[in-house]
C-alpha cells in the first residue's frame, strides 16, 4: 500500500511540474519576444511620445507632493530644485510631508516655508500609519488642484521639469503621467553601476517601448503626476498597498484612463548604495507587485474595453516577480524530481531545454541594456552588464 501511495504522489509531483514548467517556457518565450521587439522599437524606429517637442502656453493648477522620512541630508536640495521650476506660481502648490522623522527634516521644512508663502509643511503625528503610501493619502483632502505631481525626497528635478510632466494632461484622456528617473550617485560602487543599468532599459526601452506601440506604461509613484478627476474616479488614493503605483496604474487602466511615458522628462535620483537597502527595496517591490498580481489579473482578463495586446502586455507587466520566483524554483525541482523519477524521460529532456528557455529570457533582458545605453550614447556603462547578472539572482 504504501509503494502504491508513493508511487501516486510521484506521479502527481511530475505532472504538476511538467505543467508548471510548460507555464514558465511560455512566460520565457512571451518576455524574450517583447523584450527584443520594445528594443528595435526604440532602436530603430524612436517612436518618441506625441508630447516630446510640444510646447503650449498650458498650465493648469498643480501640487506637488514631496514625501520626507529623515531626509536631513536631501531634502532641501529637492525643495530649492522644485522651487525654482519655471511655472506660475498662482498655480503652484508645494507640499512638504514630514512623515514622523527623527532627524533634522522638520526644522529643515519649517525654515523654508517662512520663505515661501506656497510652500506647505505637513508634520504627520507620530501615532499615525507609516509608510509613504499613508503619508500621501493624508493630505490628499486638502489638495484641490488639477493635477498632482510626486517628488521623492532625493530626487533632483530641472526647472522645466513639471511643464513636460504635466502637457499631456491637455488630453482628457489622459489620467497620469510618468517622467524618466537616472541616478545621480551612479558611479559610487558596484551596486550603483548596476542599478543604473536597470534604470536604462527600465526606461529607455521598457517604458518607452510601451509607450510607442500605446500599451500600459507604468505610473511610478514619483517623476510623474496624476488627474484629480481620475484619481477621484478610481477609488482615491490606495494606502494599503505596498506598491501604490502599481496599484493605481492597473486601476486606471481598467476604468480606461491613459498613462503618458515621458523619456524626456527626466528627473535624478539617489540610487541605494548598500545591498541590504537594495534588498529592502526589491522585497517591498515583489511582494506588492506580486499583491497586485492576485488582485487584478482576472479584472484584466475579464475587461473587454482593452485591446488584446495592451491587455497581454499589461498580463506580463503583472507576472514579472512572480516570473522571478518560477526562475529559481524551476531547475533545482526539476534535478530533484529527476532523483525520485528516473524513468521520467521527458523530465530529463526538460532540464537542458529549461536552461536554454531561461538564458533566452535574460538575453532578451541584456539586450534592452545594451540597447538603452546605445540610445544613450554611453556605451561605456556596459562594461558593466557582466555584474548584473548577480544583481538578478
Amino acid at each position: 500500500m504504501e509503494v502504491g501511495w508513493f508511487a501516486v504522489i510521484k506521479h502527481i509531483l511530475l505532472n504538476t511540474v511538467i505543467i508548471l514548467m510548460s507555464i514558465y517556457s511560455v512566460f520565457s518565450i512571451l518576455y524574450f519576444l517583447r523584450q527584443i521587439f520594445f528594443s528595435f522599437t526604440v532602436h530603430k524606429e524612436k517612436k518618441a511620445s506625441l508630447y516630446t517637442h510640444l510646447n503650449l502656453e498650458y498650465t493648469p493648477s498643480v501640487t506637488v507632493i514631496i514625501p520626507a522620512h529623515n531626509e536631513e541630508k536631501t531634502i532641501e536640495l529637492c525643495l530649492k530644485s522644485v522651487l525654482s521650476f519655471s511655472y506660475p506660481k498662482d498655480k503652484l502648490e508645494i507640499i512638504a510631508i514630514n512623515d514622523r522623522s527623527t532627524d533634522r527634516t522638520l526644522s529643515i521644512l519649517k525654515k523654508i516655508g517662512k520663505a515661501h508663502p506656497h510652500l506647505k509643511v505637513h508634520n504627520r503625528k507620530k501615532n499615525t500609519k507609516s509608510g509613504k503610501p499613508a503619508a500621501i493619502k493624508e493630505v490628499m483632502p486638502q489638495i484641490e488642484s488639477e493635477i498632482i505631481i510626486f517628488f521623492d525626497a532625493d530626487y533632483h528635478p530641472g526647472k522645466k521639469l513639471l511643464k513636460k510632466l504635466v502637457m499631456p494632461f491637455i488630453d482628457p484622456k489622459v489620467g497620469a503621467t510618468m517622467g524618466r528617473v537616472v541616478p545621480y550617485n551612479t558611479n559610487k560602487n558596484l551596486l550603483t553601476r548596476i542599478i543604473d543599468l536597470e534604470r536604462r532599459a527600465g526606461y529607455t526601452v521598457d517604458q518607452e517601448g510601451r509607450s510607442a506601440w500605446r500599451l500600459m506604461p507604468q505610473f511610478g509613484g514619483t517623476v510623474g503626476g496624476i488627474r484629480l478627476k481620475a484619481l477621484q474616479a478610481v477609488g482615491g488614493w490606495n494606502a494599503n498597498s505596498l506598491t501604490e503605483d502599481t496599484d493605481l496604474s492597473y486601476r486606471l487602466l481598467l476604468n480606461g484612463w491613459d498613462i503618458e511615458y515621458l523619456n524626456h522628462a527626466t528627473c535624478y535620483e539617489e540610487s541605494p548604495e548598500t545591498w541590504r537597502t537594495r534588498f529592502r527595496q526589491l522585497k517591498r517591490w515583489s511582494y506588492g507587485h506580486n499583491e497586485c498580481m492576485l488582485k487584478y489579473t482576472i479584472p484584466l482578463i475579464k475587461e473587454r474595453r482593452i485591446p488584446f495586446w495592451k491587455k497581454v502586455d499589461a498580463l506580463l507587466v503583472l507576472f514579472s516577480f512572480f516570473y522571478a520566483a518560477l526562475t529559481f524554483l524551476s531547475i533545482p525541482l526539476c534535478i530533484l524530481l529527476h532523483t525520485i523519477y528516473e524513468d521520467a524521460f521527458l523530465l530529463f529532456l526538460y532540464i537542458p531545454a529549461l536552461t536554454h528557455i531561461t538564458g533566452l529570457s535574460y538575453f532578451g533582458l541584456y539586450w534592452q541594456i545594451i540597447m538603452a545605453s546605445i540610445y544613450d550614447r554611453q556605451t561605456h556603462v556596459l562594461a558593466w552588464v557582466p555584474f548584473y547578472h548577480s544583481q538578478v539572482h
